[in-house]
């Protein structure tokens, strides 16, 4: 492994190396995952993915988030010194995350860090999450970032993490539960709160068009929003490791 890379402002050219940390202990996910990763990474993105292979092979609650969390922090580290600009937690839940942007100098998102403020911009949304033992985490997070006056609802789709590898499964629930969020609970943009619902969000808002006379209603996909942003992160310097260390000096 490579000394720790020193953070660079305003990288405009070059290739960006962002790295994917999966933060439970399967490779169930991995391919998925990557594959929807780079569908919208720019051309000069270089993408790799790895899963912890200790902890839950889920995280369904605080305990497993808790629990998967020293692995999730070790991969972030060692991503830092494997000379990757960002590293994208592949986790609503933000496992480790927090811990792990005051011991690096690259910039750290999960799930909702990026994916809230995305759903605020279209007004009140929806999150649409997996079983309702997420649901404490999943609301806590959408008003630490911005959401909570625009939070309409939290619907689940009874889907536990195990079944989340079962496209046409995953697809039924998370369109009947995003239809309930829209015309029940009036919500003017969804946020999947399952990193798992891959390659989910362009199929239902393609199927509420058809079967609703032309419906369009926002869905975020967080994998893509977060490769997003980091892609943009760093070809602007920004940085969550400065904040923090201001905030220990102080």
């Amino acid at each position: 492994m490579g000394a720790i890379k020193k953070f660079n402002p305003y990288r405009v050219d070059g290739i960006v190396k962002i790295k994917i940390v999966i933060p439970v202990n399967t490779i169930a996910f991995n391919e998925l995952i990557l594959s929807a990763a780079k569908s919208v990474a720019s051309s000069s993105t270089y993408i790799e993915i790895e899963n912890i292979t200790e902890g839950s092979p889920f995280i369904e609650n605080k305990y497993h988030s808790a629990l998967n969390a020293p692995a999730v922090i070790e991969l972030i580290q060692k991503a830092e010194q494997d000379g990757f600009d960002a590293v994208y937690v592949c986790d609503m839940d933000m496992c480790g995350v927090d811990a792990a942007r005051t011991q690096v100098n690259i910039p750290v998102q999960g799930g909702f860090s990026t994916s809230i403020p995305q759903a605020v911009s279209f007004g009140r949304f929806s999150i649409i999450s997996i079983v309702d033992g997420a649901e404490e985490m999943q609301r806590e997070f959408a008003c630490r970032f911005g959401g909570r006056e625009n939070l309409v609802s939290i619907r689940h789709t009874g889907l536990h993490v195990h079944e989340l590898t079962r496209p046409d499964l995953v697809f039924d629930r998370a369109y009947l539960t995003t239809l309930k969020a829209i015309e029940e609970d009036k919500a003017q943009a969804i946020v999947f709160g399952c990193s798992g619902f891959v390659d989910m969000a362009e199929r239902i808002v393609k199927k509420l068009a058809i079967e609703r006379n032309g419906l369009y209603v926002p869905i975020i996909d967080p994998n893509r929003v977060a490769i997003l942003s980091l892609e943009l992160q760093v070809k602007t310097g920004l940085c969550h490791k400065y904040h923090t260390q201001a905030l220990e000096e102080k």
